[in-house]
């Protein structure tokens, strides 16, 4: 299988204290580079024996530029069938912008789908700001149904990634129970902020945490309900 992530845009309506693009340069990808760097996707998944080709996309926030995403998948589908190449998809989103229409296409084209939420409103607000300074839960909460009934049409798991930062580490196994317990999620992906120098006694702590989310873990998978770390 050959990978391509193509970072449609820069452009997003969260500042989330950790985001590794830091300030938006409210950049689009332009079609034309993003069918240049698929054909170069092309020639090289051509030389696989399997001939699959995996498209990822990312942002900023990927569903702002919508009508691109559509017109791109519309060109790579055309593309795939006239070169004999299976293509599966993937994108990134931070929840808020999401539609029936968005939620269809989704379903149609078999996105694989990981959704940004750092636990409870308390601990997700802190990092994962609007524009105005208002924490983004409830605006995912809003969309939440959204994502429950892709799940459910496309029979695929959402997978949901928060981030361990500074000001929220000691919240580690409450953050994944929240997800798993509350929103009913089972597919969780955590990641650790590096962008900041951690302590040794912050790490010692954190792995504390991560003891308890294994035990949480072992606790699941007893009574056949196990939750998973990635999404593949």
């Amino acid at each position: 299988m050959y990978t391509i992530t193509l970072e449609v845009n820069q452009i997003c309506n969260l500042r989330c204290d950790y985001c590794y693009l830091g300030e938006k340069s409210n950049q689009r990808m332009t079609e034309e580079i993003a069918h240049k760097s698929l054909q170069i996707a092309f020639l090289n998944v051509e030389k696989h024996r399997d001939r699959r080709l995996w498209v990822d996309f990312v942002g900023g926030e990927a569903f702002l530029s919508f009508p691109l995403l559509q017109n791109l998948v519309e060109y790579i589908e055309k593309e795939a069938k006239k070169r004999n190449v299976n293509v599966s998809y993937s994108a990134t989103t931070n929840g808020t912008v999401m539609n029936k229409d968005m939620l269809e296409w989704l379903v149609k084209y078999r996105f694989q789908l990981k959704l940004s939420i750092d636990g409870n409103k308390e601990t997700h607000d802190k990092n994962r700001k609007t524009l105005s300074g208002i924490g983004s839960y409830q605006s995912i909460m809003k969309n939440m149904h959204y994502f429950k009934e892709y799940e459910e049409k496309s029979s695929k798991y959402i997978q949901v990634a928060h981030v361990v930062t500074q000001n929220n580490y000691w919240e580690t196994a409450k953050s994944v129970k929240h997800l798993v317990e509350n929103l009913h999620f089972r597919i969780v992906d955590s990641s650790i902020d590096v962008s900041h120098s951690w302590t040794h006694e912050q790490l010692d702590e954190l792995a504390q945490e991560w003891e308890k989310v294994l035990c949480y873990y072992i606790k699941k998978k007893r009574i056949g309900m196990e939750f998973y770390g990635h999404q593949y």
